[in-house]
């Protein structure tokens, strides 16, 4: 099991449905659910994001949903390299 530190877990949030993504798969099927054509992805860490990101060949869009912490740490990340 992952290890979170303890200022990015919310208390009230089941540890074992954090490590297991539970909340972000739920979101991702419902997104499914509105355009099946749509690929999409749910990755523990923002650095896989990025390398995975970077890998996609051809025209691509990236849709990043989260805290201004998330969007902020992957903003860092992407302008990293």
């Amino acid at each position: 099991m992952k290890v979170f530190p303890v200022d990015l877990i919310s208390m009230n949030t089941d540890n074992n449905a954090v490590s297991e993504l539970k909340v972000q798969k739920e979101l991702e099927d419902a997104f499914r659910k509105v355009d099946d054509r749509v690929k999409t992805y749910v990755f523990l860490t923002i650095e896989e994001t990025v390398q995975t990101v970077r890998k996609l060949e051809g025209p691509t869009q990236v849709l990043v949903t989260g805290s201004l912490h998330l969007i902020g740490g992957f903003l860092e990340v992407i302008e990293a390299k």
